[in-house]
This record gives C-alpha cells, structure tokens and sequence, in this order.
C-alpha cells in the first residue's frame, strides 16, 4: 500500500516532469495495470496499451493480458 501511493504521487509527477513516455502503475493484489501516456508534456491514462513505442524505428509488443496469469 506504501509503494503504491508513492507511485501515484511522487514517482508519477517525477517521471512526468522529466518526459517519461510511458508510465504504468502494477495492483498486483486486484490483479491490474494503469497505464499512462505522455500527451503534450502530460501524462493521460489509457484504456489498453499493447504496443510501446520506444524510439522511432523501435516499437515493443506487450500481451499485458499474460502478465497476472501465473
């Protein structure tokens, strides 16, 4: 509970502040995952994010689905 309150507030405005694309924010407990986006200097949470793209000609897939099965 600690760490995930951390990672809402100071980690999340950090990471924002210093440009981070992607920020996702794991429960494990309810078995979830936020996911945010860097949009205009702000971070705006997204529905569903598979793909990340990293740099220009370098995209990653993530099935985040498979992430809580085991």
């Amino acid at each position: 509970p600690q760490s995930l309150l951390k990672d809402r507030n100071t980690k999340f405005n950090l990471y924002q502040s210093y440009g981070v694309k992607y920020y996702l924010i794991a429960n494990i407990d309810k078995k979830e995952i936020e996911f945010y986006q860097l949009i205009d200097n702000r971070y705006k949470q997204i529905k569903d994010l598979n793909l990340f793209e990293l740099a220009n000609d370098c995209l990653i897939e993530v099935n985040t689905s498979e992430l809580f099965e085991h």
